[in-house]
């Protein structure tokens, strides 16, 4: 009876409650850091609340020393217990979606084990398309912008309702296809060997492929390549996720050249695998050095695969390079590990740079706006920026115009329309405007997908597979169609080659005809 008064009259009942509020408080405080935050803040206080909830428990009751040893060993047995429990029953399955949230399955089921069926490549007859379209021949695009010009989409699906010419599995990975004349080219991680593959635009059936012995395994994202590859002058250049890159001929798949470009800069392989697609400018393709201490971006002669130039430094992130015109000078695009760079095409020397000291990931493309400003955005609570870029004499100076966190892509990238950006913002299909960063609208219900701009309509690929036709209106969010494109978590880019569009995911591709407006 004395332990028990003794315990009554000196317990902080305060202790808990502040614990709890200070937990919930925290999480509703860091909204605006987006999702990704949120999530790892979340499961970081969770751990960090019941921890201290058990010094309290075992510290802050009025209890002898004997009795806080007893409650001290009650407290470790438990935690041994439950983790021993609950890890038995149940195995990590990497992440849930695009959160980073992780996913528990009971160790009762079996791991997921899809043997692919093997491509049939005997005797395979190109089919050319019904009809003609416009070639998207890399990511993002012909433009590598996610703006996809001279289009106008029919957004009346219950009139005109897109056809499905073809659906058929796919391997492993996030790559996107491109698409010239009548093939379509992704990467697949297809068993232990990683494959570029080209399908009949027509019919989907695979022409040729191109395999090699390589597979990139990380359970947050998932196994495979990631980058979607380039079609330059009957070449395909493809970017495989271990740092491979690829020259193929376009008519049949036969290497031409290729470079392990990890082993060329001496960077690191980045956590996510290499994910940055190649760029042909001229006759040089120029890729992501990789992660690391060295070079942030290295071009090779497109022709024969020869090392032409290294440039900038502290390796790259996982966007892709990119050209972009300031003051009539054309130059590269690098988003890196801890900045923005730009680097002169002949040989790499960097003009300039922004910092952005963050080692967390970043994806996105950045989006030149006019002659001398530039949009960056990122996830995990960096948000977005718009520089103001200039050159006075021969010198640059990058200056910060606003920062926002009302604009955060992690996988996909904002596509500029009249002075508005939109994108998806951690899960949520937003608008902000370009002079202040304000937000214009935001809507839920897409998770973290991809999306491009075809006039003045969003296409937006919904993480969950849907399809979905939204308004580019900065005054008000209309949905104006939907359809079920694909099953399950869909985080790869859609190829409009109008009036094609082809979506994919890690297990199945399929092609839809769009009702397009005529041409004036």
């Amino acid at each position: 009876m004395k332990e028990k008064r003794s315990i009554s009259a000196k317990t902080r009942w305060w202790f808990p409650f502040l614990v709890l509020g200070a937990t919930v408080a925290g999480i509703w405080w860091m909204d605006d850091t987006g999702v990704a935050m949120r999530s790892a803040y979340s499961l970081g206080a969770g751990l960090l609340a019941v921890g201290l909830l058990a010094f309290w428990y075992v510290f802050l009751i009025g209890r002898t020393w004997r009795g806080k040893g007893i409650a001290f060993l009650k407290v470790f047995v438990l935690a041994v217990v439950a983790g021993g429990v609950f890890f038995g029953l149940f195995r990590y399955d990497g992440s849930s979606d695009g959160t980073a949230m992780p996913r528990f399955v009971g160790r009762w089921t079996k791991e997921e084990s899809r043997p692919l069926r093997p491509l049939d490549l005997d005797a395979v007859e190109g089919t050319e398309p019904a009809l003609p379209h416009e070639d998207s021949p890399q990511f993002l695009g012909p433009f590598r912008t996610g703006v996809i010009p001279g289009v106008r989409l029919v957004t009346d699906w219950e009139k005109s309702p897109p056809t499905e010419l073809w659906r058929r599995e796919v391997g492993l990975g996030w790559a996107g296809f491109a698409v010239a004349g009548n093939r379509g080219i992704t990467l697949e991680q297809r068993n232990d060997e990683e494959v570029v593959v080209c399908y009949d635009l027509a019919t989907g059936t695979p022409r040729w492929a191109r395999k090699k012995p390589a597979r990139f395994a990380e359970t947050t994202g998932g196994d495979g390549p990631r980058s979607t590859p380039t079609i330059v002058a009957e070449r395909v250049f493809a970017m495989g996720a271990t740092g491979v890159l690829d020259c193929l001929d376009l008519a049949n798949g036969e290497v031409i050249w290729s470079r392990d470009v990890l082993a060329d800069t001496g960077n690191g392989l980045p956590t996510y695998g290499m994910a940055g697609s190649p760029l042909v400018e001229g006759d040089l393709v120029i890729v992501s050095g990789g992660a690391g201490s060295g070079p942030s971006l290295v071009a090779y002669s497109a022709e024969d695969g020869r090392e032409v130039w290294q440039g900038g430094k502290g390796g790259a992130a996982y966007a892709s390079p990119m050209v972009a015109d300031f003051g009539g000078e054309r130059m590269l695009l690098s988003v890196n590990g801890e900045d923005v760079s730009a680097h002169g095409l002949a040989d790499g020397a960097v003009a300039w740079t922004f910092p952005w000291k963050s080692r967390l990931p970043k994806s996105s493309q950045p989006v030149v706006i006019g002659t001398n400003q530039l949009f960056v955005s990122a996830s995990y609570g960096m948000g977005a920026h718009l520089l103001d870029v200039r050159s006075d004499g021969g010198k640059w100076s990058v200056e910060e115009v606003w920062s926002s966190l009302k604009m955060k892509t992690k996988f996909s990238s904002v596509c500029v329309r009249d002075g508005f950006a939109y994108g998806l913002d951690e899960g949520q299909l937003a608008c902000i405007s370009l002079e202040d960063g304000e937000r214009q609208w935001r809507e839920r219900g897409f998770g973290f997908g991809q999306n491009l701009l075809v006039g003045d309509t969003l296409l937006v690929q919904a993480e969950d597979g849907d399809v979905v036709l939204v308004a580019a209106d900065p005054s008000e969010f209309r949905e104006l169609a939907r359809m079920k494109a694909l099953d399950g978590k869909t985080w790869n880019i859609p190829t409009l080659a109008a009036p094609y569009l082809l979506v994919r995911n890690d297990r199945e591709a399929a092609c839809f005809l769009l009702a397009v407006e005529p041409s004036n």
